[in-house]
């Protein structure tokens, strides 16, 4: 039995589906799955547009290439957003209160926010 290459028969069906003469340009864009169930993989709080807040359950992340006179797209990737455990909003500095830091917080502190924590834009650019 021979193992059929989706990805390079996609990737064929796209190019000779767009018009090379046309403006292409490519997007990502990301979708909420609503799931209620206990054991779903994955499952986590992202931002649902349609309910227009944070909720329960799976997000997909799609890139695409798009005919921008036709408005025709082309989905080249998609890949469900891994979960990652909350993380706690920055404070705005207008209302948070000011706590009283001594210089040896100060500076652990500093060293510690000098390491970027991954964030799921990290997870949208793996595609």
């Amino acid at each position: 039995m021979h193992n059929f290459d989706f990805s390079e028969f996609h990737q064929y069906l796209i190019k000779k589906a767009l018009n090379p003469e046309r403006t292409i340009i490519a997007v990502i864009d990301c979708s909420f799955i609503p799931k209620s169930g206990k054991k779903t993989e994955g499952k986590a709080t992202f931002y649902n547009g349609v309910a227009g807040r944070p909720e329960e359950g799976l997000e997909i992340s799609v890139i695409s290439l798009v005919e921008v006179k036709t408005h025709l797209s082309y989905s080249v990737s998609v890949q469900q957003t891994p979960w990652r455990p909350p993380t706690e909003l920055p404070k705005n500095p207008r209302t948070a209160k000011a706590k009283k830091t001594s210089k040896k917080q100060t500076k652990r502190e500093a060293s510690q926010s000098s390491t970027p924590e991954l964030t799921r834009v990290d997870d949208y650019a793996q595609h």
